[in-house]
């Protein structure tokens, strides 16, 4: 992705354009603000982990369904996926604070991404 990247911020005119050490924005939320969002037990994320899939299978397992994640269509698999990507975006962002952000991104990624669009809205 470094190299997008490289291309995007070599534009010029404002365009600007950030990686993550993180697989996607989703793992920077912190397993709490998830936990309140989707009512599911505690988890623990790790940098590369899918995250909206991870949390799908949370969601599904906790329905008590007939059938295990594993042997779910693949299509109804990918709408749980989706699903559960809207929501953490939405409702679990939402309920992130200074603190949780602090926690879940001790490199201060957003804060730096944040800044450095500030900057360039200057």
């Amino acid at each position: 992705y470094q190299a997008s990247a490289d291309r995007v911020n070599a534009r010029g005119a404002g365009a600007i354009a950030f990686t993550t050490s993180c697989r996607e924005m989703e793992n920077l939320i912190h397993c709490d603000a998830i936990r309140e969002e989707f009512e599911v037990a505690p988890l623990e994320i790790q940098p590369f982990d899918d995250v909206p899939a991870l949390v799908a299978e949370l969601v599904h397992a906790a329905s008590l369904p007939p059938n295990p994640w594993a042997v779910i269509d693949e299509d109804k698999r990918e709408k749980k996926i989706s699903k559960a990507k809207r929501r953490l975006n939405r409702g679990a962002a939402d309920r992130m604070t200074a603190d949780r952000l602090t926690a879940s991104d001790p490199t201060d990624q957003v804060r730096t991404w944040l800044r450095r669009v500030g900057e360039h809205l200057r």
